[in-house]
């Protein structure tokens, strides 16, 4: 997946946001969520505008608490790459 780098990282940021924002997370979207986090690993080097946006996600999933604690953990890791 590396070969597709930014735009698969700007594919995955835009699927997250509305996942992220939905008012009840049923179990299907938290897998999305998961996937389209762990595919921004393998999107190679973000732009300084796709790190802002993880973080923009990241502050988002932690106003949810509990709820996306781990997915947390994992966009933090991105953003520390």
């Amino acid at each position: 997946m590396e070969h597709l780098e930014n735009a698969l990282a700007q594919e995955c940021i835009q699927r997250l946001y509305p996942l992220i924002d939905l008012e009840i997370i049923e179990i299907e979207n938290y897998y999305f969520i998961y996937y389209y986090i762990e595919a921004l690993h393998f999107a190679g080097p973000l732009t300084k505008q796709q790190l802002d946006d993880c973080k923009q996600l990241a502050n988002r999933m932690n106003e949810r608490g509990e709820d996306l604690e781990d997915a947390l953990r994992e966009i933090n890791a991105v953003i520390n790459l």
